[in-house]
Parts: structure tokens; sequence; C-alpha cells
């Protein structure tokens, strides 16, 4: 180690003996931002004139045009630096943006999940991930993605606990760190949905063993959430329709139950009747007519089956056709 923020000239009588040992005359120090960047060293000159005024001209030239170019150099290196890291972002952003759109346009989950692995290996190099949810997925509350990180799957109850973006590097118990490390896991994310907690995702190293960053956090964390809010709208459309197809059914049912029950009484002498029912669903099992048999007999048929809706109705359905067929004995 060798002071030198100046020109200095070395000498076999202070610390640059071993520089001077070594042929070295001249140190010239670079300087950027008020620090030694750099610093060159020169021999002796052919003549001699090693500490002459010319020599000393001569290497503070050196080093203002040195200094310039080293610091154009690192001006120019910065830019590339920071156009990299801004078209690495833009290309996060229009991924998440892309993702949105293909999920809503997905009407199955195995698709969901497809885009999912192929956005995170494509977007950030890296080659598993695990999947942690709340309410099952195809039976499953553990998806990872490739069968041979299996391991993955005994996380789930560290990783449901969290509820911030976390490095694995950077928590702070010893058991459950040590357990995502010996699992190639990197970073988890929670997964929400209108504020509520619905899982978490976590993700393996990447494959050049860089340190994800805080961008990237974001977009496993955003890229998550959209696909989980896919899969639960998957699942919404999917009890929307159940819903309409039984709805469907029961009107239907409906409709026949009607039919059974007669439009009009006859009239009796000296006899009002009158009769109506009103289910308390769709169908039930309420069931009534009057039949005229002559002029002497008056068949009434009054059915009420226990319960309601698909069994109750049946059930009122065999009473009537237990009425029609005893029209034909004698009562």
């Amino acid at each position: 180690e060798v002071a030198c923020e100046e020109l200095r000239f070395a000498s076999p009588d202070d610390d640059t003996r071993e520089l001077y040992a070594a042929g070295i005359r001249w140190l010239v120090p670079l300087m950027l931002h008020g620090r030694v960047a750099s610093i060159l060293c020169f021999g002796p000159t052919l003549d001699g004139s090693d500490d002459s005024d010319d020599v000393i001209t001569y290497m503070r030239l050196v080093r203002s045009i040195t200094t310039t170019a080293l610091h154009n150099a690192q001006m120019v290196r910065s830019l590339l630096d920071t156009t990299q890291e801004l078209q690495r972002q833009n290309l996060l952003v229009t991924t998440l943006f892309e993702s949105a759109r293909d999920f809503s346009g997905m009407t199955d989950v195995d698709s969901i999940l497809r885009t999912l692995s192929y956005r995170l290996m494509g977007q950030l190099m890296m080659s598993s991930y695990a999947l942690y949810v709340r309410e099952p997925i195809n039976g499953r509350t553990v998806i990872v993605n490739r069968p041979e990180t299996s391991a993955l799957e005994a996380l789930a109850p560290h990783a449901m606990a969290w509820r911030a973006v976390m490095r694995t590097e950077d928590i702070d118990d010893d058991v459950v760190r040590t357990a995502f490390l010996d699992a190639n896991v990197a970073a988890v994310a929670p997964l929400t949905i209108h504020g509520d907690h619905k899982g978490a995702i976590a993700v393996t190293a990447k494959l050049s063993g860089a340190r994800f960053t805080d961008e990237e956090l974001f977009f496993v964390e955003s890229l998550g959430n959209t696909a989980l809010a896919a899969i639960e709208q998957d699942r919404a459309i999917a009890r929307e329709l159940e819903r309409q197809r039984l709805e469907s059914e029961l009107a239907i049912a409906a409709t026949i139950q009607r039919g059974l029950l007669p439009l009009t009484l006859p009239t009796i002498p000296d006899y009002d009747i009158a009769a109506s029912t009103l289910p308390s669903k769709h169908v039930s099992g309420d069931y009534y007519d009057v039949i005229t048999l002559d002029d002497q007999r008056t068949l009434l048929a009054i059915a009420d089956a226990a319960g309601g809706a698909w069994p109750a109705g049946a059930a009122g359905d065999s009473a009537a056709k237990r009425s029609s067929d005893g029209m034909a004995r004698p009562i």
C-alpha cells in the first residue's frame, strides 16, 4: 500500500522502495470523484532525466488525459448499465401486461399454470417453482412444475406463513432459512386477492446464480397474483355455469310439475272447490286433483311428499300417477 494522491517520484528511502527496486520511477494517480481510481506507474527515462521539469510536465499531461478518458469511460459504462437495467425493467412490465392479457382469455386451470411456468422460467432464467394455495387446485394445495423438485412441497407451512416478499438469504429464522436453502429456493412471495391471503409462490435460484433484484421479486409476486386471480375467476365462472345449469333443470322440472296439476276444477252443486300450491323452491311434493267420476261421485286427490325440490317433486309425480291409475277402479 502506497499513499499517492499527487504525482510522486519513487525513492529507495521511503514506502515506495519496493516499487523503486522493481524499476518504477513515477507514480501518477488518477482521481475520480475525489478518490484514487487507479495509479499509473512509469519506469526510468532513456536519457536518465527522470525528475526533470520536462518529465514532470509530461506526467501531468498524461494524468490529465488519462483521467478524462477514465471518467468518460465510467460515464459510458454507467449509461450502458442504466440502459440495460431500464430495458430489463421494461421487459418485466411488458411481460406482466402480456400475461394479464393471456390469463384473462384462458378458460382452464392447466393453461394458466402452464403459462405461469413459461413466464417465470423464460423471464427469470430459473428452473422450478412451487405454488401454494389454501383452496385446492385440481385437488392439490401444492403445485410444483417439475416432479424432481418435489422437496418444495414440504415447505408449504413455512411459505404460507409469510406475508411479505422475502429472499431466502434475508430470512431470520435459521431453521426456515436452512430448509429453503436445502431446497434451492431463492425467494418466496405471498399471494393475495382483494386483500385476502390466498397462498404463496416460491422460486428456485437462477441458473446463473445471480441474486434476484427488487424488480424481479415484484415481478414474481405480481405474476403469481395475476395467475391466481385468473384461476379464481375460472372457478367463479365454473360455479356460475353450474348454478345456471341447475336452475335450468329445476325450471324444466317445475314446468313439468305444473303440467300435472289441473288448469280448471269441475263444478259440483252445493260445493265450492278451490286449490292452489306455491312451492318454497322450484319444485315441491304438492299434488292435488279433482276428478268427476259420474253424477254421484267426485274424486279429490291430495298428496304432499316430505322434503322439497327434486325428491319431493318425484314423489308428487308418483302420487299423480297413482291417483290417475285409481280412476279405473271402483271407489
